[in-house]
């Protein structure tokens, strides 16, 4: 925004000069309107690509005719039991005796 003595100072050099500052408002603000429309169309080509890669996203061999194998690979389940307080012994751990006899 302008100040307003540099509004009086324009307005107290002529008619001139009144004439030639709103027309140069007025340019620039036919440029910041374009340059808003721009923007509004690429908001809007955005927005539409970006709903086109979430339904891609969404499709599975359950809901679309791709094939199970195009299906994201998911980690396996981890198992819901706990741990018991046992330890595990390997076959053939030292310690053990074995007797034939």
């Amino acid at each position: 925004m302008m100040p307003r003595g540099a509004i009086v100072a324009v307005y107290e050099q002529g008619v001139d000069a009144v004439v030639d500052l709103v027309e140069g408002l007025f340019a620039q603000l036919a440029a910041q309107q374009e340059q808003l429309r721009v923007q509004q169309q690429m908001i809007a080509s955005l927005t539409a690509r970006v709903e086109e890669l979430e339904d891609q996203l969404a499709k599975n061999s359950r809901n679309s005719s791709k094939a199970p194998s195009s299906d994201p690979v998911k980690p396996k389940p981890k198992s819901l039991r706990g741990r018991s307080g046992k330890t595990r012994r390997t076959e053939g751990a030292s310690g053990q005796d074995t007797f034939f006899g």
